[in-house]
């Protein structure tokens, strides 16, 4: 649905609920401090994507330690 999406990287979308699920339930009390959280739960759901991206350009993700961590 229209407006799920908090942000796209490399043509793939990132929606609201992965960046709860990174959130884990974790809540703060204080406005600025929850947006700071997500902002971090966001960073990380890039960082994993950007690296998964160039891990399959370079063929890594069909070795058995990436299927592990695939799980």
């Amino acid at each position: 649905p229209t407006g799920q999406d908090v942000a796209t990287v490399d043509g793939e979308e990132i929606t609201t609920a992965e960046l709860n699920a990174e959130l884990n339930g974790l809540r703060a009390r204080d406005p600025a401090q929850q947006k700071l959280l997500q902002q971090q739960a966001l960073q990380n759901i890039i960082n994993r994507t950007l690296i998964a991206k160039a891990a399959e350009r370079e063929g890594l993700d069909d070795t058995p330690a990436a299927a592990m961590a695939k799980e």
